[in-house]
C-alpha cells in the first residue's frame, strides 16, 4: 500500500512530515513531492496520472487548488490538508470543500496532516482489509490479510542484477499485475491467484514457497551465455542469442543475496523437492514456456526465457505462484531477431544493457567477488524510463489482446 503526499510549496514540508511519520509507523510506504498546481501544472498532472499510490494527500494554502487539480486526473482518493497562510486557513479550507461535482476531495482540519494520515490508513484498510506488511521486495510488497490470504502490491520499482534501482518505471506495477492475472487465467495450471484489485493488487493464497527459481531458456543469452562462454556449461553452441536445440531447464536459488544456478542433486539433497516433484516442476515449467512461446510467436515476439515459482498449500499440493510478466521473461521482436547480437527486448533488458554500458555491472561483479558492499546504482535517464514503460505496455497489449487504457 502506498500514499503520495504532494505539497504546494516547500513551506508545507513540515506539515507533510507529520503525516509521513504516522504512515511509516504503520508500515505504509509513502513519498513526499513538492509541486504547485499554479506554477507546475504539468508536474502535478504527471504525478496524478503516473503514480502507483493508492491514496493522495495534497497539502496547500491560500486558493488551495492542488487537491482538486489532482482529483481531476485520478479516480483514487484525494485528501486535502488546508494550510493556514492568510485568513487563518479558512480560504484554503473553503476552497477544498467546495469542489465541483465529480471532483471529490476529502478535506481535514486546517494544518491537520495527522488526521489526513489516519484517514488514509482507514481507506487503505477498506481497500485491502486489515493488513500487515510481511515483506517489502525489490518490485512488490506483500501483506498478510489473515485467513490464509496475502495481498501482492505490484510497485513501479525496478531492479537489475538483484539490485533495486533508484528510479521507478511508470505503470510497471499495473502491467505486471494485469499480465499475471492474464497468464494465471490462461494457463491450465493450478495457481495461487484469488482475485485482483485494480489497478495493481492481487489477493493470493498463502503458500510455502519452494526456494527455487524455475528458469527455462530457449535461447543462449544472459547468465547462461556467460557460463557457456567461460566454459562452466557445455551446450555445443556458443553464439549469443542462438536458439537452443530444446528448452533448457536452468533452476537457480531463491532468497540468497545473489541467485545462483543450482543442480538437481543439490535440490534433492536439501530436501526442497523429491525426485517425483522435481520432474513434475521441471516438465511443467517447460510446458508453460512452450505454451507462452507459441502465444508470443503468434504476436510477433520471441520468448527467449522464463522464470516461474511454485509453492505448496496446506495440503502439500504444488501450485504456480509469484507473478508472470516482463520482469520474469525476456521478450524479443521476432522480425528483428539476429543471432550473434544483442536483441531488441520488450522487457527490462534495456535497463540491464544501460547498466552494463554505464560500467555498473562490472563494479557490481567486482564488489561481490571481493565481498564488499554493493555499490550504489546510478539513476536511469528519463528517456530510458519512458521507453521501458512504453515497451511494457506494448507487450501487454499485444500478448493479451487487451487495451491498457
Amino acid at each position: 500500500m502506498k500514499v503520495l503526499i504532494v505539497c504546494g510549496s516547500n513551506s508545507d514540508l513540515k506539515i507533510a512530515e507529520e503525516a509521513e511519520k504516522i504512515l511509516k509507523d504503520n508500515n505504509v510506504e509513502c513519498k513526499i513531492e513538492v509541486a504547485s498546481a499554479h506554477r507546475e501544472p504539468e508536474k502535478v498532472r504527471a504525478l496524478a496520472l503516473n503514480s502507483d499510490a493508492d491514496v493522495f494527500i495534497a497539502i496547500a494554502g491560500l486558493s488551495a487548488a492542488l487537491p482538486g487539480f489532482i482529483s481531476a486526473y485520478t479516480n483514487k482518493p484525494v485528501i486535502g490538508v488546508p494550510v493556514s497562510v492568510k485568513l487563518n486557513g479558512l480560504d484554503a479550507l473553503l476552497s477544498m470543500v467546495q469542489m465541483p461535482s465529480g471532483v471529490p476531495v476529502a478535506a481535514v482540519g486546517i494544518d491537520n496532516a495527522k488526521n489526513a494520515a489516519y484517514l488514509a490508513l482507514r481507506i487503505l484498510k477498506l481497500k485491502g482489509g486489515e493488513f500487515r506488511l510481511l515483506k517489502k521486495g525489490k518490485v512488490k510488497d506483500i501483506y498478510d490479510l489473515g485467513g490464509g490470504k496475502l495481498l501482492f502490491e505490484f510497485s513501479n520499482r525496478v531492479s537489475a542484477f538483484d539490485v533495486p534501482l533508484p528510479n521507478e518505471i511508470p505503470f510497471k506495477g499495473e502491467v505486471l499485475c494485469r499480465f499475471s492475472e492474464f497468464w494465471f487465467k490462461t494457463l491450465n495450471v493450478p495457481n495461487h491467484m484469488i482475485e485482483t484489485i485494480k489497478p495493481n493488487k492481487m489477493v493470493v493464497k498463502k503458500l510455502n514457497l519452494i526456494p527455487i527459481e524455475c528458469v527455462v531458456r530457449g535461447y543462449l543469452y544472459g547468465s547462461l551465455y556467460e557460463r557457456v562462454s567461460s566454459g562452466q556449461v557445455n551446450l555445443n553452441i556458443k553464439t549469443l542469442a542462438e536458439k537452443l536445440p530444446e528448452p533448457y531447464f536452468d533452476p537457480t536459488t531463491k532468497f540468497e543475496e545473489k541467485d545462483r544456478p543450482i543442480t538437481k542433486e543439490e535440490i534433492l539433497s536439501k530436501g526442497w523437492l523429491n525426485e517425483e516433484e522435481y520432474e513434475w516442476i521441471k516438465n511443467k515449467t517447460i510446458e508453460i514456456y512452450n505454451f507462452m512461446a507459441k502465444k508470443a510467436d503468434e504476436e510477433g515476439f520471441i520468448l527467449a526465457d522464463l522464470k516461474l515459482e511454485f509453492g505448496r498449500n496446506e495440503k502439500g499440493e504444488i501450485l504456480l505462484a509469484d507473478s508472470i510478466g516482463p520482469d520474469e521473461f525476456r521478450l524479443w521482436v521476432k522480425d528483428r531477431y539476429k543471432p550473434g547480437e544483442v536483441q531488441e527486448s520488450f522487457d527490462k533488458e534495456p535497463v540491464r544493457r544501460w547498466l552494463i554500458e554505464a560500467n555498473y555491472k562490472k563494479l557490481l561483479d567486482e564488489a561481490r567477488k571481493a565481498g564488499k558492499p554493493i555499490p550504489e546504482p546510478p539513476h536511469l535517464p528519463s528517456s530510458l524510463i519512458e521507453e521501458v514503460s512504453r515497451r511494457y505496455i506494448t507487450a501487454f497489449e499485444k500478448l493479451t489482446g487487451e487495451k491498457f487504457r
